[in-house]
Order: structure tokens, then C-alpha cells, then sequence
């Protein structure tokens, strides 16, 4: 289960890096019957279909995402795979609303569902989340997520001050040392 998780964890972070540098147009092969499979070169080129056939679909892992929240509304990750977390943010809503789009944006490459005819297909399709809607107070929406047993926690976002980065440091080092995989990326 622990190799999985680094394998899982690894590719999330390669797809996450892919699309970021914006490249996600070029067509490819598509892997899946989702309609937005073909544009998702990435996932071709770290061999996601081959981890698929492996079983490494996320069965069984707990992915939590520190974002603006995620919405079911597209149909492509199913309410009963999302957990709402902590809402730190004083909007609207409950960690599992999403009005900005990127938390749904970022979960649905980590974990869209696969093959059923809807958008993309996300690198770990059978994962669940725990959705904590946070765009400060990072330190505590790490620690909710160690707490909720979650095996990798995704940051996608940078951080306000060098003060909040220091303080963020040992709340992820605690997770690390628990056997949570951080995966960490955005702009400072």
C-alpha cells in the first residue's frame, strides 16, 4: 500500500506539473471513452494507462486537497467520493462548494472519474477526498487533513508570506512523518 501511495502521489504530481505549464491542447491518443482523454497528453506520456492496467487506480486512498472548495456539479467525481472538511475561507458554502473552479479543476486531474463518458479521466479515478477550503491558514488545513486520515495532501497554492511558509514547514514535516504524501506546487 505504501509503494501505491508514492506511485499514486508521484503521478498526481507529474500530471499536476504538465498541465501547469499549459501544453494541455496537444492531442494524443485517447485512453479512455472521456471526451476530454485525447487532450490529456500527459497522462499518455508517464504511462498512466499502463498504471491503470496495474490496478493503481486509488482504491482505498484518502486525497486531501487544500483548495477553494470542489463541486460534483460536473459529474465527473461522484459527492459520495468527496468529504467536506473545515471551510476556513468565511464564503458561502461548505468545502464542497466551489465557486471560484480551480479546487474542482485541480481535484478532477487528481481524481475524475474514468470512462464514463464525462470530461477527463484523473490520474487516481477510484480515490476518495477530503476537501478542506482554505486560501490561508494552511498550517491547520494540513493538520485537519493528517487528522482525517488522509494518505496524500495536495497544496496547490502559493503562500501569502515568508511567515505563513515557516509556519506551514513543520505542520507539513509532522504530516511527512506521519507517512502522508505532500505534494506541493504554485507560485510563492
Amino acid at each position: 500500500m505504501k509503494l501505491t501511495k508514492k506511485i499514486l502521489a508521484t503521478l498526481m504530481m507529474l500530471c499536476l506539473l504538465l498541465q501547469q505549464v499549459g501544453l494541455s491542447a496537444l492531442a494524443v491518443d485517447k485512453m479512455t471513452n472521456d471526451p476530454g482523454s485525447a487532450r490529456q497528453w500527459g497522462m499518455k506520456a508517464i504511462g498512466m494507462d499502463k498504471a491503470w492496467c496495474m490496478g493503481l487506480t486509488g482504491k482505498g486512498v484518502k486525497v486531501g486537497v487544500i483548495d477553494c472548495g470542489l463541486s460534483t456539479a460536473t459529474g465527473d467525481i461522484a459527492a459520495s467520493r468527496v468529504e467536506a472538511g473545515p471551510n476556513y475561507t468565511g464564503s458561502v458554502g461548505n468545502s464542497a462548494t466551489d465557486i471560484e473552479g480551480h479546487g474542482t479543476f485541480v481535484a478532477g486531474i487528481i481524481g475524475a472519474a474514468k470512462d464514463n463518458g464525462v470530461g477527463i479521466a484523473g490520474v487516481a479515478p477510484e480515490c476518495n477526498f477530503y476537501m478542506v477550503k482554505a486560501l490561508s491558514d494552511m498550517t491547520q488545513a494540513v493538520k485537519d487533513c493528517v487528522n482525517a486520515g488522509c494518505q496524500v495532501i495536495n497544496l496547490s497554492m502559493g503562500t501569502p508570506s515568508a511567515q505563513e511558509a515557516a509556519g506551514l514547514k513543520p505542520a507539513i514535516d509532522a504530516a511527512v512523518a506521519a507517512g502522508v504524501i505532500v505534494v506541493g506546487h504554485g507560485a510563492p
